[in-house]
């Protein structure tokens, strides 16, 4: 079993308590410091996978510590957490390897989303194909779960060999399929069997990054500040290897065209500079939208969508797959076991009728939404075996049998709770896409953006703030 082990530096102790709280919520396991100090001298003794770090310390900042603790911990995954976001900070921490960069008041789900794409960050994926032994290979594999490819359907095998070819050129890729199947997960199998495998794979999540910051932590800056010293940006970082570019939907069309441009001329200008830097990164992408029908509506940019589409790989949804379903469950619930109440026994695992119900369910959510389910099947299961009549309680309601899907949501008098809570209920179906949940509930994102802000301006929404009492999650 694998669990990630996890450092908070946080000299604020209740945003330090709050952090840990809800990362142990995730399964991790967490070690909380306050100091840079006491966090630098507990690495050298008790590596971590992920590191928490606060940009301001009493004896620190953590961009010092990001730099000190991957001289301890090469393979270190770390995320800065700030009260003080600004665009200089933000580009030194991802020019530094920071893989997210949360700015305070901040959600319990970024926090989250944080911490996953922390753990993602591992540079050879292990597949386990038609005639290897899920028990032998994957569920006692040092890999955790998220790092297995599961193979064993035709249509998953047929997907990786796509990807095999694909990965011996040097053209963009675009890995698409639906929400939850594992597109960075087939993006990292592409780059582990490419040319470039020795390089760096630096990923950014296109929706996370402020629009004023993009140019400059993708391109650079020639003299931030004044410094007169120029800071690369990731297309820099990633030279030699992938630059992957996760929901790539989600850019803005001026930042689609001048990578566009980029491609186009093999080269590219930091931010207020003027001398081209060749473009020696190979530039990979996600999305579970439709990059030519969004080109044609005008939706995307088309020069980029050309570029990008050359020989698109597509992820198959789970039920697409069902041979790959009973040992994904499996993997998944090998890694999930350190969640079990204590008394329980760790023992655990499917009925062959849990096995079958779990192939006849449809998965609109994929992987994502399986994972969840075995999860919440650990934390409730009451004996030694998680059967079909387990499963049936704890599954998700079914669509009604007119075919019109059935959502719940608080009654309330006030309409904007009963507007939020619809939309809350879209954007977590489509495991935080914004844009498609818009799309899904026919709003402009700009008005599906202004209910959320409007939700977080309630007080109770937000976690770790500054000037009021933090809130946990429920």
């Amino acid at each position: 079993m694998n669990t990630t082990s996890v450092m908070v530096i946080d000299d604020d102790p209740q945003v330090c308590r709050l952090l840990g709280s809800i990362l142990e919520n995730e399964g991790a396991t967490v070690v909380l410091q306050q100091s840079a100090q006491l966090g630098l001298s507990a690495l050298k003794t008790h590596p971590v996978d992920v590191l928490f770090a606060d940009l301001r310390l009493g004896d620190g900042d953590g961009l010092a510590i990001i730099a000190a603790a991957r001289k301890v911990c090469p393979d270190l995954s770390t995320v800065i957490v700030t009260g003080y976001g600004s665009v200089e900070s933000s580009v030194d921490a991802f020019r530094l390897g920071a893989v997210d960069y949360l700015t305070k008041p901040f959600r319990a789900e970024q926090v989250s989303q944080a911490l996953a794409r922390a753990c993602s960050r591992v540079p050879r994926p292990r597949i386990v194909s038609q005639g290897a032994s899920l028990r032998n290979s994957a569920a006692n594999s040092v890999l955790p779960a998220r790092q297995v490819i599961i193979a064993q359907s035709p249509a998953m095998r047929e997907a990786l060999m796509l990807a095999k070819r694909v990965a011996q050129s040097d053209v963009p890729v675009l890995v698409t399929g639906e929400q939850g199947v594992g597109k960075e997960l087939m993006a990292r199998a592409i780059f582990s069997q490419s040319a470039r495998s020795a390089g760096p794979f630096v990923k950014i999540t296109c929706g996370a990054i402020q629009e004023d910051q993009l140019e400059a932590i993708v391109f650079g800056e020639e003299a931030p500040g004044g410094s007169g010293q120029p800071r690369a940006g990731v297309l820099e970082q990633a030279a030699a290897g992938f630059l992957f570019l996760h929901s790539v939907s989600e850019l803005p069309k001026w930042m689609q065209a001048k990578l566009a441009q980029a491609i186009q001329n093999g080269s590219f200008c930091r931010l207020g500079g003027s001398q081209p830097i060749p473009l020696t990164a190979r530039i990979a992408a996600s999305t579970a939208d439709n990059l030519s029908a969004l080109a044609a509506s005008g939706d995307f940019f088309r020069e980029f969508a050309y570029h990008l589409n050359v020989v698109p790989v597509s992820v198959p949804a789970l039920r697409d797959r069902r041979e790959d379903i009973a040992p994904l469950a499996d993997l998944f619930l090998g890694e999930s076991l350190q969640l079990r109440p204590a008394g329980k026994s760790n023992r655990l695992a499917f009925s062959k009728d849990a096995h079958r119900a779990l192939e006849a369910y449809s998965w609109p959510g994929n992987a994502y939404e399986l994972n969840n389910l075995v999860r919440r099947a650990v934390v409730f299961g009451s004996s030694a075996e998680i059967t079909a009549a387990e499963l049936a309680e704890i599954f998700p309601a079914r669509p009604a049998a007119d075919g019109v899907d059935m959502i719940t949501i608080p009654y309330s008098s006030d309409l904007k709770i009963i507007e939020r809570s619809i939309v809350s209920e879209i954007i977590s179906r489509f495991n935080g896409n914004k844009s498609a949940a818009a799309r899904a509930l026919g709003l402009h994102r700009k008005t599906l953006y202004r209910i959320l802000e409007d939700e977080q301006n309630g007080p109770s929404d937000f976690v770790g703030g500054q000037g009021g009492p933090a809130i946990a999650p429920n």
